[in-house]
């Protein structure tokens, strides 16, 4: 879906995802993205240490730069 914009609960979602170890072909298909987007995002996560502890709350999901 060319364009399409991922609110904050979308992100939880594919954190949530990620989390629990699915590929990022999974993933993709689950969620109706593309695995470069999913991959895009799974390298944001790590970057910002979101896939271990539990996941951040809807305020505190960091927004920066060109993630």
């Amino acid at each position: 879906m060319t364009g399409r914009r991922t609110d904050v609960l979308d992100i939880r979602e594919l954190l949530r995802h990620i989390q629990a170890g699915e590929s990022d072909r999974h993933i993709a298909h689950a969620l109706h993205l593309t695995r470069k987007t999913v991959a895009r995002y799974r390298e944001w996560a790590v970057h910002h240490n979101l896939l271990t502890g539990p996941l951040p709350t809807r305020p505190s999901v960091p927004v920066s730069g060109r993630w």
